[in-house]
């Protein structure tokens, strides 16, 4: 036993799978923090204060719907969530239109999807 968590714990590949998901969310819990106040400061121009109070909407909100969440974690909100995520995070398919001025040769400035279409259109 480590510090009151038997390591047995860990043949469960159930528990495993639950430790490794909750840490992978928490590291990006934490990514989106630390860099949604550098975008606020860097980007946006603000000071860290109002960095700062500009974050407390989301914290708030995470405070309130915690709880919430651990209530309504049945199997179906689960797999509800699975199918919404993989539905928000497969590839888009790009449905821009190149505009007939632009040249032959694209400069390397323009953006690689529109040098996919100008190649596609031939």
């Amino acid at each position: 036993m480590l510090h009151g968590l038997p390591l047995r714990l860990f043949g469960n590949p159930r528990f495993t799978g639950a430790g490794l998901s909750i840490t992978v969310l928490f590291f990006a819990l934490s990514g989106v923090v630390f860099l949604s106040s550098q975008i606020y400061q860097f980007v946006l121009g603000y000071s860290p204060l109002a960095a700062g109070v500009r974050a407390l909407p989301s914290a708030a909100a995470l405070a309130v719907f915690s709880p919430v969440g651990a209530v309504l974690a049945g199997a179906i909100v689960v797999a509800a969530g699975l199918v919404v995520a993989f539905r928000a995070f497969r590839p888009a398919r790009v449905t821009a239109e190149v505009p007939a001025s632009v040249p032959a040769s694209v400069p390397a400035e323009v953006p690689a999807e529109a040098r996919v279409l100008e190649a596609a259109r031939g």
